[in-house]
């Protein structure tokens, strides 16, 4: 996050503080634009409560409160929708899939992508090559940090053998290097939000644990050497071998 200097204004008691910054919202705290794809601004608040200050006349008039407020530019990364063909990437409405399922008990399962170069490709791939309905992983990352949304979360599909009916896939483009520095920004901000408030934007429960595709039942270097190491690290005490 980054934050701005604090900024003091005054605001009559009863008022909505926040609109004492010029800001026309319905809450006074921890107040956020709720937009995708760029940096939010919070608008952080404290409030100095008690009678006879002055007001903007240099009277004193207990009915003001002074604020101090300063703006936090919270980061989250371009979002972009690749369900169905969206955008470019291979669909085929007929292709295998498993359906839906219940969003209860879903946990997280990370990938990497291997040699395919390029999402669009892996997309190919896995609709052309696989015949399966689109890019099976639910969420992906290329390297410049994009993030991908691929799949509704209470779509089955064929992206890790052995945890396919509760796993949420998600993938960085890559091979046994590991996610470059701005993929790590875009997963970690998408891992630390599933584990603290639930997947982004869907309304998904917050999950409770997370793995790597090569920790199922069956063999596969999937997500890499450094790619486990960053999965495990970054999931913390949410990571397990065995989901």
């Amino acid at each position: 996050m980054i934050a701005g200097p604090w900024v003091s204004v005054w605001a009559r008691r009863g008022k909505n503080y926040a609109e004492a910054f010029g800001i026309e919202i319905p809450r006074t705290f921890d107040w956020r634009v709720p937009t995708w794809g760029h940096a939010k601004e919070v608008l952080a608040i404290r409030i100095k409560r008690h009678a006879g200050v002055p007001n903007p006349d240099g009277k004193l008039d207990g009915d003001y409160r002074k604020i101090v407020g300063k703006f936090i530019t919270k980061w989250e990364p371009k979002i972009v929708d690749a369900r169905q063909g969206k955008n470019g990437f291979a669909y085929n409405a007929s292709g295998s899939w498993g359906g839906k399922r219940s969003l209860d008990g879903l946990y997280l399962v990370g990938h990497y992508t291997g040699g395919m170069g390029s999402l669009q490709n892996d997309a190919a791939y896995h609709v052309n090559g696989q015949g399966w309905r689109n890019l099976s992983y639910h969420f992906a990352v290329d390297r410049e940090g994009t993030l991908y949304w691929s799949n509704d979360c209470d779509d089955l599909t064929w992206h890790a053998r052995g945890f396919n009916s509760k796993g949420i896939g998600i993938s960085f483009v890559g091979t046994d290097d590991g996610p470059t520095d701005a993929q790590k920004r875009t997963l970690k901000w998408f891992i630390d939000e599933a584990f603290s408030k639930g997947i982004p934007f869907l309304g998904v429960p917050k999950l409770t644990k997370g793995t790597v595709h090569g920790d199922s039942p069956y063999s596969t270097s999937c997500p890499g050497t450094y790619g486990r190491i960053f999965y495990e690290t970054t999931m913390g005490k949410f990571f397990t071998r065995n989901p």
